[in-house]
């Protein structure tokens, strides 16, 4: 089936008026920021840089940051920082629609959750019933799946979640905590060892020595990165978390859910490789001082 336009989708099923996509598709483009914004704001480029940035892609057509490494006015490195935070800020219709008050964040999430299905067909296999706990942890499970490919050019599955009792693999995991004054989650992120290092080759480059630590450091890396992006986009949504810096817990040790009774487990296959995701969800609560000193 050919994909639909999500505002289109919403229009045909009566959830918005034309009237309220307009404004949010114009809310959208208003709060819109540009590369060289993002540039001049982190302090990568100068003003005179920029304008002579602009003058050479009239004459190239060609993207701003592309010219910038080409000029030596940023690095590819950086190139990709900018373009991580420009991704990370940009507002999407269905947050502009709820900021807005045009639908209500639950009957957006039921919506989208049809949506995917609709135009993803078979290949779709998590909703937002998955994640009745927490929906927005949907949201992580897709970013998982993104940065890896980015990371490691690996394409990975997720698989429909379970519920564990405990956690007893022969990896390490590296694991981390979000607090709200609501609600607390810990994610743990554990993987095979040629998962790690095909992981930290994209971190590190190819000729870097992974031993131990390295490989320890790349999980904890990329933990952090992945619950960084997703405080960004929660925070869009209304939903304020703070976060832990990111531990390893060594392979062979068992694991116990602290907040729940069990473990939300997502497991990511490749041909070769197998990555999971464990949450540990706790109640709708504010955090206690035993909560506080737990890693």
């Amino acid at each position: 089936m050919i994909s639909k336009f999500f505002g289109q989708f919403l229009l045909e099923k009566g959830a918005i008026t034309r009237e309220d996509l307009i404004k949010a598709l114009e809310y959208q483009k208003e709060n819109h920021q540009r590369f060289g914004s993002y540039a001049l704001r982190m302090g990568y480029l100068t003003v005179e840089q920029l304008n002579e940035l602009y003058r050479l892609q009239l004459q190239k057509s060609e993207k701003i940051g592309e010219l910038a490494i080409q000029k030596g006015y940023l690095t590819p490195q950086q190139v990709e920082e900018i373009l991580q935070r420009q991704r990370n800020d940009h507002l999407m219709l269905g947050e502009i629609l709820v900021k807005l008050k045009f639908i209500e964040r639950e009957k957006l999430y039921s919506l989208l959750d049809e949506y995917h299905r609709i135009t993803h067909g078979e290949e779709t296999h998590l909703s937002i019933e998955n994640f009745k706990e927490e929906p927005l942890l949907l949201y992580m499970v897709e970013l998982f799946s993104g940065l890896v490919y980015r990371f490691a050019q690996m394409k990975i599955k997720p698989q429909i979640p379970s519920k564990v009792s405990n956690i007893n693999a022969p990896y390490s995991f590296a694991v981390t905590r979000l607090i709200s004054r609501q609600k607390p989650i810990r994610v743990l992120f554990g993987a095979e060892e040629e998962f790690c290092k095909t992981l930290a080759k994209g971190f590190y480059g190819e000729d870097f020595e992974l031993n131990e630590k390295a490989l320890q450091d790349a999980m904890e890396e990329f933990i952090n990165i992945l619950c960084g992006n997703f405080l960004g986009k929660s925070a869009q949504l209304g939903k304020i978390w703070d976060l832990d810096p990111p531990l390893t817990i060594q392979k062979g040790e068992n694991i116990i859910p602290y907040y729940g009774e069990f473990f939300l487990q997502i497991s990511f296959l490749t041909p070769e490789h197998k990555a999971q995701l464990y949450f540990d969800i706790g109640e709708e609560h504010g955090t206690s001082a035993k909560e506080k000193n737990l890693r």
